[in-house]
């Protein structure tokens, strides 16, 4: 016992190393976890994490990750909230997150104020790991006014279905904030994205709103959201948001490819007409066997109206 207490720290750094190799069971964890509290190791740390040097802060921080107890929880909360150095500021809040879990995240969350964006997204991925707790305190706080945790509930809510948080990123759609505003369409397109099949998105005042409803018409493999989707070929405003959708259908149902084809055959609008052969001579891979076919008519339509190297099938 004398010899691991004169040599404790040397002690501490072979159990982190044992414990990054998922070489020691939970019990054998927690009983070298109470020597390490009963060796008071964990005071030379909480008095490091003052020091005026940043190497020396960022060892406290990361060691007391490793001692949990009362003493170094409070010191860390502190540091936490008196520290200027965001890269010191992570380490402090990663050891918050391992010893404390879900109580940490109040303190971690307000860290989060007038932060640098590198910062935010660290703290984001970390927030994520909680899942479960996170998501109940984030309801918690869902009238936060500051900019960084609304930021923070929307990628959040990405990859946490959620009826509330569904609601959530739908009241920031309309946000005057454009960071907002985008991470909730990009919330409501990765995963409700019906919600915006809406008029009131789809012919939305705000552009950006309705370029991404258009966008999200992907999803949607009917053959009338196709015929939808090219009307807004001719408008220079959505004919890009119109074209990927066109585009993304037709890569996941290549069968729809002779159905393109008719309405590239009938279609009298030029601008759409243009567009859509873009699109599909994009999916040169799929109609390049047709030619083989007796549909010979529409093939040479379809490639006279496609452009750059598809040009010289012509001459073939």
């Amino acid at each position: 016992l004398k010899y691991f207490l004169r040599h404790r720290e040397i002690f501490l750094k072979t159990f982190i190393e044992l414990s990054q190799s998922a070489l020691l069971n939970k019990i054998t964890i927690r009983r070298i976890q109470k020597f390490l509290i009963f060796s008071k190791i964990n005071s030379l740390y909480i008095k490091n994490l003052k020091s005026f040097f940043v190497y020396k802060k960022l060892k406290a921080a990361t060691y007391l990750g490793y001692i949990p107890n009362i003493n170094s929880t409070v010191s860390l909360i502190k540091a936490l909230r008196q520290e200027k150095k965001y890269h010191v500021k992570l380490i402090i809040a990663n050891s918050l997150a391992d010893i404390t879990n879900k109580k940490a995240l109040p303190y971690i969350l307000e860290s989060l104020y007038d932060s640098p964006t590198w910062y935010q997204k660290k703290i984001c991925v970390l927030v994520k790991q909680f899942t479960k707790d996170s998501y109940d305190y984030l309801q918690k706080i869902l009238g936060n006014s500051h900019l960084e945790i609304q930021a923070l509930i929307l990628d959040f809510a990405y990859d946490y279905p959620s009826q509330i948080l569904k609601k959530y990123a739908l009241e920031k759609l309309n946000s005057p904030n454009s960071l907002l505003c985008q991470k909730a369409a990009a919330v409501l397109e990765h995963l409700y994205y019906k919600e915006l099949q809406k008029p009131n998105y789809l012919e939305n005042k705000n552009l950006y709103i309705q370029k991404i409803a258009i966008k999200t018409m992907a999803h949607i493999f009917t053959d009338q959201n196709v015929k939808k989707l090219l009307k807004y070929l001719e408008n220079d405003n959505f004919k890009e948001e119109a074209s990927y959708a066109l585009g993304y259908i037709l890569k996941k149902e290549p069968d729809k490819l002779n159905f393109y084809i008719d309405l590239l055959y009938k279609q009298k609008n030029e601008p759409i007409k243009t567009n859509l052969a873009k699109i599909l001579s994009e999916r040169i891979n799929y109609f390049l066997p047709q030619l083989l076919s007796n549909n010979r008519v529409q093939i040479k339509l379809l490639i006279k109206e496609s452009q750059g190297d598809y040009r010289r099938l012509i001459n073939m």
